[in-house]
């Protein structure tokens, strides 16, 4: 594997990064699943091998330090771990882009 540049969780996700991504590539389909409480559902077709190499980037990178991982945990750490960041840049930019486009 590639390894990845340090500093890339600090770039990947700035304001400018997230304009070009709003700006550009398909999106999928956001499905409101309670209008009431505002929840949403969001299917942005990753694969299964894909899913395992996040948890496995989030896990490497918690180094033991969590008991369990929640998207939320996976989520945070990409603004603090490199490796997470690299794995997890596409799909966050897929929900960052339908949602933005849905949600405006």
């Amino acid at each position: 594997a590639t390894p990845v540049p340090r500093g890339f969780a600090a770039a990947a996700f700035t304001p400018e990064v997230c304009a070009r991504w709003h700006a550009t590539g398909s999106t999928v389909a956001l499905t409101c699943l309670s209008p009431a409480h505002g929840i949403y559902a969001l299917d942005t077709g990753l694969r299964r091998a894909e899913c395992r190499a996040i948890a496995s980037a989030a896990e490497r990178c918690s180094r033991g330090r969590y008991a369990s991982y929640t998207y939320a945990k996976q989520t945070l750490g990409c603004r603090e771990h490199d490796e997470l960041a690299a794995a997890a840049v596409g799909p966050v930019g897929t929900a960052f882009r339908a949602c933005s486009r849905a949600l405006a």
